[in-house]
Parts: structure tokens; sequence; C-alpha cells
């Protein structure tokens, strides 16, 4: 095959756009029957889906923050469990109290009032390399303001009292088990000094007698250091925990960062509606161009 055979079926291969013109133009009938009716539809769902959209509430706030740089809580050397904030409406208690902002009188099941703040609460992380900066409470119900706000003070007033029950509860789990702990390792303690007193006569001649029972029981000093540590380790959180009992942060686990803002709706319905219509006309062209092959397609049998 010869360069000019080969510029002749590249030609051949070639679309001829005047061609592909008159096509639409004998076939735009169909085309702008489909385009109308894809067009309409895409505004009547559009216009649909934008008036069951409303503005929102917000608000920023984080949690405990500010009690964990707390000098006694360092003392106390307390591990709080990981809250599960999203856990909260799975409490029907819970439910119970944030759909009274909604409705006080109303007669829903706890399943459906559930469902409905499911809907109508969010709580978004924000998360900057890996690290939680704080979170935003989200709430939207049929664009109502005044329940919204109402709704996200009572949210946050309640998850404010779960904290506070879970850190004292930890305060005095701690407390327990730090008291215990200490009069055992205090006990001990005197135990082994006793011996140490009993095994230390008459050494006192002869030098350190420290020194020298670490030579002889070598084991017994070394308990007792140990045992010394912990007597102290455990009378320091006991005295961070008496300091974090008085600390009146306690009663505000909650930070709020920010005040109440509305978020407005910002969907994109001018997006959705573009996007039809061009998908509306690209379906009229195609279904002319399936009209013009059927119809060429008759043409030739014939």
């Amino acid at each position: 095959m010869n360069l000019t055979e080969i510029r002749k079926d590249i030609h051949e291969d070639e679309f001829d756009l005047f061609e592909l013109l008159d096509i639409i133009l004998r076939r735009k009938k169909i085309i702008l029957c489909v385009s109308v009716i894809g067009i309409l539809l895409t505004g009547v769902l559009t216009y649909t889906f934008g008036k069951n959209q409303h503005n929102m509430e917000g608000i920023n706030f984080s949690l405990r923050s500010e009690i964990y740089k707390d000098f006694y809580f360092k003392k106390a050397n307390i591990d709080l469990d990981k809250f599960t904030y999203g856990d909260m409406l799975y409490r029907d208690e819970i439910v119970n109290k944030l759909y009274n902002e909604i409705d006080e009188n109303s007669t829903k099941s706890v399943e459906e009032k559930r469902e409905i703040l499911l809907k109508t609460i969010r709580v978004i992380p924000v998360v900057d390399k890996e690290k939680l900066e704080y979170l935003t409470l989200e709430v939207g119900y049929k664009g109502e303001i005044s329940k919204e706000k109402k709704i996200i003070n009572r949210y946050l007033d309640i998850l404010n009292e779960e904290l506070k029950d879970q850190v004292l509860e930890g305060i005095s789990k701690k407390d327990y088990n730090t008291e215990i702990t200490k009069k055992i390792v205090d006990e001990r303690l005197e135990l082994i000094q006793k011996k140490i007193n009993y095994l230390s006569r008459g050494e006192e001649k002869n030098g350190n007698v420290i020194e020298i029972l670490s030579f002889k029981y070598p084991k017994l000093i070394e308990d007792k250091r140990q045992l010394e540590d912990l007597y102290k380790k455990y009378s320091t959180e006991l005295v961070g925990i008496k300091g974090l009992k008085k600390n009146k942060e306690i009663n505000n686990l909650v930070y709020r960062i920010s005040d109440i803002y509305t978020i407005k709706h910002s969907s994109k319905i001018k997006v959705i509606f573009l996007g039809g219509v061009i998908f509306s006309i690209f379906i009229g062209i195609t279904l002319g161009f399936i009209e013009e092959f059927l119809v060429n397609y008759r043409n030739r049998k014939k």
C-alpha cells in the first residue's frame, strides 16, 4: 500500500462535520422533543430537591481539652475511657430529653423520635494532620431556627453532664483503688523496715548500715526501694485527686469555641440542573442518530 492509498483510507475514516450537522437538522424534531422533555423533568426534580432543603444552625466545640492540661489531673494520672458521643442518640432517656425541644407533648414512640433526631443532628469531627481539633454540631429541623438553637443548647448540656459523670466516676475509682494500694504498700514497707531494723542490730559500728545490708541482703533492700517509689507515686496521685475534686472545670467539660451560627444551604441545584440539561440534549442527539441509522437501514433493504 502506497502513501496515496493510506491517505485515501484515512480520509474515508474521517468524520464529515457537515454530514453530522445535516443529520441533526434532519432529525431536529426528535432531538428537540427529547431535549425539552428531559430539561422539564430536570427542572421539576431540582425544584423539588431545592424546596426541601433548609438552612441549618451550627456550633463548634471541643471536649475535655482544658482538663487534660490541669496540673492536678496530670498528677492524678487518671485514664478516662474514650467518650463516644455518637452513642448518645441510642439511649432512650437522652432521645426523650432532646425531642422535648421539638415537641414536649409528642405521642411518638422512642424509635420514631430517634429516627427524626438522627436526621436532624449531625456531629462532624474536624481533623488536622490526624489530630482532632474540634467538633462541629449541625442541627437542621425544617428551617425552624428557634427549635434548632434549643436542640443545640440541650445537646451540649446533656453532653457536658455525660462527660462530667464519666470524669467523676473515673476520679472516684482512682481514689478508691489508689487509697487501698497505698495502704497495702505502706504495710509492706513497714514490715520490711522492721526486718531491716532487726537485721541491722549490731551493724552500726561497721559503718553505713544500708550499704552493708545491700551487700548481705540485696533483694530486701531492692524491695524496699521499689516500695518507696510506689508509695511516693500513689501519694502524688492522691494529692492530684484531692486537687482535681476542687477544680470547678469538672463542671464545664464541653467548651464552646464559637457562638451558634447559621449554615446556609449551599446545594448544587444549579450544577445538577446544568448537568441535566446537557444530558437531555445528549440523549436527544443520540436518539436522532439512532433514528437516522434505522431509516437508512430500512432504505437499503428496500
